[in-house]
């Protein structure tokens, strides 16, 4: 808000561009049945891109060189924060360098002296310093390793390399014509934005404000290659949120020309409709904040949506599974798969969760036979949890194991390893090192020969481990193998 505030010169303006902000990021279909179903659609995703943009506009207007190396910091602390994004903002900052080069205007104010070329190039230098500064504050000797940074890189080349794309004409397929179309036109305003303004600003006839509003297209572009490469009818509202200071930013330039009171009475008016609109969006209505009054949306109170038809949105995705003939890893065939219209008050839900997410007996087992310290060798949904109910460490290096689905279900949990190369190294790591216990979800018993029906990488790592490892003890869900063969 105080950005747009400061830049935009307007109050209703600046409420527009953060409704529509907050719309656009965190309440839209793809986060769906509730707000903070995936945290990528929330701020917690981008986080210091905003202060980013404060510093930049407080060098803008005031000229002084800490801003812009404050900026400096910020982004090479973006990189390390969440390197996809933060790379993203880092681009941005090095074009605002550029821009104090390239354009005449701003040139003869920033380089006056060899001094200042230095000083440039010290800017430039801070960006990449202060994200390895912060690497090896977390991780040591290691950010040494080329082991090291062709790790960090793994999950980004699976994307760039093609791992779960959606093709650009996915909304049209699905006939979701306005998906397609905002798609199309978000990077049209962005590149638009870049060419005009740039040229605006290399005749001299545009300022820091027009500045400003180029870098935000620059660094909305770079953000867009994920709706590039997943165009779902909503990602492009995950990445978006750009957009709206920009739309922002063009509403106010095609009113400057406009008598001031009625300037403020349109941007007044455009930003209460907004306000209107959010409030009567069905995922923020159904979000529990002071403003939740229609509670009709509302699931018994839980701050969801229903879903479509009527259908539970309580482990809705797992409902649906196929079930194996076969008890579950407690040797029942009840799974207590439970919705929403069994819970009549929060309290309930919240000693449901206690209840389902108390792994105690197993974290027992664990601890009975490996020291602290150890890393542990589990293959499990909610591994994360178990592990840190039992204070150990993970041994594979490829974690989570697996997508995890209620533990009680008389199903397999899906495995997150995703290529041939993740097999070759889960297996391979356990081949080298060899730990002396594996513990694992007694629904893979090597009696279940199910599971050689199920995803080859599932087959395989359970192959390794019943020709290796035999039962030594049993916890809740889990029983422990021990290493019988070298």
């Amino acid at each position: 808000y105080w950005l747009l505030r400061s830049w935009l010169k307007s109050v209703p303006l600046a409420c527009l561009g953060v409704w529509a902000a907050v719309k656009i990021q965190m309440f839209h279909p793809g986060a769906f049945p509730f707000a903070l179903t995936y945290p990528s659609t929330t701020a917690v995703r981008f986080f210091w891109d905003i202060v980013f943009f404060i510093l930049i506009w407080l060098y803008l207007g005031k000229q002084e060189q800490k801003w812009l190396a404050a900026a400096a910091v910020c982004a090479g602390l973006a990189v390390f924060y969440m390197s996809s994004t933060g790379l993203c903002l880092a681009f941005a900052f090095y074009v605002f360098l550029a821009a104090q080069v390239i354009l005449p205007q701003r040139r003869r104010a920033f380089i006056q002296s060899k001094a200042d070329i230095l000083r440039l190039a010290g800017y430039a230098v801070l960006v990449p310093l202060t994200a390895i500064a912060l690497l090896a504050f977390a991780q040591g000797r290691q950010v040494l390793a080329p082991q090291f940074w062709h790790n960090i890189a793994e999950f980004n080349n699976y994307f760039l390399s093609g791992f779960g794309t959606i093709p650009i004409y996915e909304s049209l397929v699905n006939k979701n014509f306005w998906a397609f179309w905002m798609g199309i036109m978000i990077p049209l305003v962005y590149v638009w934005t870049v060419i005009f303004l740039g040229a605006l600003l290399w005749t001299g006839r545009a300022g820091g404000a027009q500045l400003l509003a180029v870098l935000l297209s620059v660094y909305g572009l770079g953000l867009y290659h994920y709706y590039i490469a997943r165009s779902a009818p909503t990602s492009f509202y995950t990445v978006a949120v750009p957009f709206a200071a920009v739309a922002c930013f063009w509403v106010h330039a095609a009113l400057a020309q406009t008598a001031p009171r009625a300037r403020a009475g349109v941007f007044g008016a455009m930003a209460c409709g907004a306000l209107v609109f959010l409030w009567v969006n069905p995922q923020f209505a159904a979000y529990p904040n002071v403003f939740n009054s229609l509670r009709h949306y509302d699931s018994k109170g839980l701050g969801v949506m229903p879903l479509p038809d009527g259908k539970p949105y309580f482990n809705h995705g797992v409902i649906h599974t196929a079930r194996i003939p076969l008890p579950n890893s407690l040797g029942q065939m009840d799974e207590a798969l439970l919705t929403e219209a069994d819970f009549k008050s929060m309290d309930e839900l919240k000693d449901f969760f206690r209840w389902e997410f108390d792994f105690t007996a197993d974290a027992r087992l664990i601890d009975s036979l490996t020291a602290p310290g150890d890393k542990v060798a589990l293959i499990s949904s909610f591994d994360v949890r178990i592990l840190m109910q039992a204070k150990r460490r993970p041994f594979f290096y490829h974690y989570p194991v697996f997508l995890s689905r209620p533990m009680r279900m008389r199903a397999f949990a899906v495995p997150a390893i995703y290529t041939v190369d993740q097999l070759k190294r889960t297996i391979g790591q356990m081949e080298q090192e060899k730990p002396e216990y594996v513990f694992m979800e007694r629904i893979y018993s090597k009696d279940n020969t199910v599971f050689a029906d199920h995803t080859n990488a599932l087959q395989w790592l359970l192959l390794y481990v019943h020709t290796h490892y035999g039962i030594v003890a049993q916890g809740q869900y889990l029983m422990a193998l021990k290493r019988t063969r070298i």
